[in-house]
């Protein structure tokens, strides 16, 4: 492998120390955007998301481009700068195609699936599991050169603001191998989830969590394992809880009934979840969210529901939860 003459190259710390410092900058935007007006980003959740990413790159673009000397004010005050293959500034070209890059599984930041059988289930996996755990590994492990695949794709590197020069070898191959055995499992995953699920014992969770996400008012559904708690070395009953993260189409810019929501989750898992009446009891929580990409707000409300009040040990044809 030929070596390259460049600065001594980054450390795993300056560099998280100075993207901690772009990230408080670049949120403090962003939540000053999504507070400016709140029901706008609630009724316009996914193109929230895009708007996000699109100020990610704008953020590390301006900042990183020739003109800047390739230095975030993170970077800045990190003493690190961008640089290319020859230890100058990268062309803006290249600027761009690494923000855009990075940008993205930092973008998708608690991003909500629409559905487990989603086709947007597998990239976004795909790019936030996979591009973040990569991205991680190289920073820790990648000692060569301290590049991630952002770095790769764009032929640039991170190096400290100094005059002395040093021998820089390429990323070894088994850093590659094993950043794309990890981007292989985070395609496998959601390809092979819904598979697993429906020939075993979470069928009938799946079911439900199917059903309830059917409904137009929820934009994500999810539907946790029956869970048990200790109290004193004692085992409580497990209960089961199911989170519903309302639309827009929920409540629009009405205040949402969000007890009566709960109660119809309720109906819906003693009608498509027998097994709710071996459990201890369901709660459901009703979450209203406001997103400006990568930011965003949570309100949400917990509801507790007894085997009793759901209907289990009922006369066979009466009404649960009336």
């Amino acid at each position: 492998m030929d070596s390259i003459q460049l600065p001594p190259i980054a450390g795993f710390w300056r560099r998280a120390i100075a993207f901690f410092i772009d990230n408080i900058l670049v949120s403090l935007i962003a939540l000053g955007i999504l507070f400016a007006a709140p029901d706008f980003w609630a009724q316009h959740y996914y193109p929230g998301y895009f708007c996000g990413y699109l100020l990610l790159v704008g953020y590390f673009y301006f900042w990183e481009r020739p003109a800047m000397n390739g230095q975030t004010p993170g970077k800045r005050l990190l003493k690190i700068w961008l640089v290319d293959a020859e230890g100058a500034s990268p062309s803006a070209q290249k600027v761009l195609l690494r923000s855009a890059v990075f940008s993205l599984p930092i973008s998708l930041n608690k991003f909500s699936i629409p559905s487990l059988e989603s086709w947007v289930l597998v990239p976004v996996t795909v790019i936030l599991f996979g591009g973040l755990l990569s991205l991680a590994y190289l920073m820790i492990f990648n000692r060569t050169d301290r590049r991630g695949w952002h770095d790769w794709l764009a032929g640039t590197y991170v190096v400290r603001q100094v005059l002395e020069k040093e021998s820089v070898l390429p990323t070894p191959v088994l850093h590659k191998a094993v950043t794309a055995v990890i981007f292989a499992a985070a395609l496998i995953w959601p390809l092979a989830m819904p598979k697993v699920a429906e020939n075993s014992s979470l069928g009938e969770l799946l079911a439900l969590h199917n059903t309830l996400n059917e409904d137009v008012r929820f934009r994500s559904v999810v539907v946790n394992l029956p869970t048990s708690i200790k109290i004193g070395g004692e085992p409580l009953p497990a209960s089961l809880s199911v989170s519903i993260e309302l639309s827009g189409n929920g409540c629009g810019n009405a205040v949402c009934d969000r007890e009566g929501i709960s109660g119809e989750v309720a109906e819906e898992v003693y009608l498509h979840y027998p097994q709710i009446c071996t459990l201890a009891g369901l709660t459901v929580i009703v979450v209203e969210s406001k997103r400006f990409g990568f930011v965003g707000s949570r309100d949400q409300k917990y509801f507790n529901f007894t085997s009793p009040e759901l209907g289990c040990g009922a006369v066979e044809g009466s009404e649960p939860l009336q």
